[in-house]
């Protein structure tokens, strides 16, 4: 994502956790999550490569600092369970470990105590498709574009539909919408425009 609610989830805690932290989070979580998404589900048999020996130091000095991070956030959380920029960037924190499950537990709450806001719901979506959550998942993103119109989270509906829940019919008014809308830009137009063509050849 581009920007997901201006497009996509820009944030950060409101208390103790600087707005740094959000700014940082806010400015890179939304792209990083759409390409993500799509490049996931185009290469779906990738794994992670191996990390080089010679960084085991300094990532273990920021893997401490992560735990410090999450120790004072699950602290502030205790203090104020409604704190929405720290249920937001918990949930971030665990989207980045890949703990998929407790990453949807404060992005539940999050959506709930964010009525109208779209970036929870996209991060919530891209949740529940790395659970293999997929209607779910397509339920999410159908809920954010009732809210707001957002080419990426159309593109993912059609991946979703056409790709895993075997809904072609349903895909395609998607890719049709990115390929008329203003907001699109053109590397989404031009997966779209492929998405479009391989269903015109009878290709999955």
């Amino acid at each position: 994502m581009t920007n997901n609610a201006t497009q996509g989830p820009a944030f950060g805690p409101s208390h103790k956790v600087t707005k740094a932290i959000l700014a940082a989070l806010g400015v890179s979580l939304v792209v990083m999550l759409a390409t993500s998404f799509i490049y996931r589900m185009n290469h779906p048999s990738l794994t992670k490569p191996g990390r080089a020996p010679q960084q085991a130091s300094q990532e273990q000095m920021m893997d401490q600092a992560s735990t410090d991070e999450l120790t004072q956030l699950m602290r502030m959380m205790q203090e104020d369970p409604n704190n929405t920029e720290v249920l937001e960037t918990l949930a971030q924190r665990f989207m980045d470990a890949g703990d998929w499950d407790r990453a949807q537990t404060f992005l539940n709450k999050l959506v709930i105590a964010t009525p109208g806001d779209t970036g929870p719901l996209y991060m919530l979506g891209i949740t529940l498709y790395q659970q293999g959550k997929h209607q779910e998942a397509a339920d999410t993103f159908e809920q954010l574009l009732a809210l707001q119109d957002d080419p990426m989270a159309r593109f993912n509906l059609s991946v979703l539909y056409g790709h895993f829940l075997n809904q072609p019919d349903k895909a395609k008014p998607h890719l049709e919408a990115i390929l008329a809308s203003d907001q699109a830009s053109d590397e989404l137009k031009a997966r779209a425009q492929d998405e479009l063509a391989r269903k015109a050849h009878g290709d999955k």
